[in-house]
């Protein structure tokens, strides 16, 4: 059913070791481009501002930040070409940990609670009620995967982290970088982070399920009312023509995911700050960086110094913020965290 497929860990790939292998992969062909919006989001912009246009031909002339190309190739050039693989280790194992408590738990729960059958009569109120228990049933899969999958997460966070202040402490590997956590912080330095990211992904799930079912109750009730709604999707391949129906839904579940995620970006981001903060590293300090009493503290911070969408451009990053001058150029000088200029 088209509901189901709303979250990637429900895929046949997902139940075998291929579903594995494809995670790894994507895992390691977008880490570098990952490791650099967490340093946006940290706010460590050690390039100089450069005057260009909102857009690539249009658009407002204003002081740009370097994009994510820019700010790879500095990386690169600092620490090599495994330098952009800083974290890696722990950003797999986060991955795999949380795709496989995820698959484990909706397996178990759709065993003991198994879909009714949809019967002829009152067809709109029955496919709710199982949507809705569907939905259920990925949620607390979704939950227990975030919570299994954090402790990993926080230390890829602040492997990534450790770019600004060249500790060097967490890229000892996952053994250390447990040992110093539990040191510093106790069982509860692995959740540091964890309720906005539970907040923006469990509602990221809600909204995104309930708009494309009723999109799709949309679809069959105007556009297309003599189409069966029931009828079982077939895979699109190149050589295949997608029928009106398929075409209409890949495209709800492209759109809406994307449209709804922009509203629950500040809560990412202040997961990623609570990962980091107060935790011995540079850009968790003071002078660099408030040490906040929770994650609601830190979410106030950032609405209050107009930060809530830092680092969720990687390209066309205009900047109107403070500034500083260092040999000549101009670099941006973030409210949260000062800007570290090597």
């Amino acid at each position: 059913m088209a509901f189901r497929k709303l979250c990637p860990e429900q895929t046949e790939d997902n139940t075998c070791l291929a579903g594995f292998g494809y995670r790894i992969m994507a895992c390691t062909l977008f880490h570098p481009l990952n490791y650099t919006k967490v340093l946006m989001q940290l706010g460590h912009e050690p390039l100089p501002l450069y005057s260009g246009r909102s857009m690539v031909y249009f658009g407002s002339k204003k002081y740009m930040l370097p994009n994510a190309i820019g700010y790879m190739r500095h990386i690169y050039c600092r620490d090599g070409f495994f330098g952009l693989f800083n974290g890696w280790h722990a950003s797999v194992g986060s991955s795999l940990c949380g795709m496989l408590a995820y698959k484990k738990v909706y397996e178990y729960l759709d065993e003991r609670f198994p879909d009714k059958e949809i019967k002829k009569d009152d067809l709109c109120v029955q496919r709710f009620s199982r949507n809705f228990v569907q939905l259920s049933k990925q949620t607390v899969a979704k939950v227990v995967s975030l919570i299994a999958a954090q402790p990993l997460r926080v230390i890829m966070l602040r492997t990534m982290a450790e770019f600004i202040g060249q500790e060097g402490g967490y890229r000892r590997g996952i053994v250390h970088s447990v040992k110093t956590i539990y040191n510093e912080s106790g069982i509860l330095g692995f959740f540091r982070g964890l309720m906005p990211e539970l907040i923006a992904e469990l509602c990221l799930m809600w909204i995104t399920a309930q708009a494309s079912f009723l999109i799709d109750r949309v679809y069959y009730e105007l556009i297309a009312p003599e189409e069966e709604a029931e009828e079982e999707e077939t895979a699109i391949t190149v050589m295949d023509q997608p029928t009106p129906k398929q075409m209409f839904r890949h495209v709800v579940r492209l759109i809406v995911p994307y449209a709804a995620s922009s509203f629950f970006y500040p809560f990412h981001l202040t997961s990623v700050l609570m990962a980091v903060n107060d935790c011995g590293l540079l850009c968790g300090q003071p002078p660099n960086c408030p040490v906040f009493e929770d994650w609601k503290h830190c979410f106030e911070y950032l609405k209050n110094t107009n930060q809530m969408k830092r680092g969720s451009k990687l390209f066309f990053r205009c900047y109107d913020g403070p500034v500083t001058y260092r040999n000549g150029e101009m670099y941006a000088l973030s409210h949260i965290m000062m800007a570290k200029i090597d």
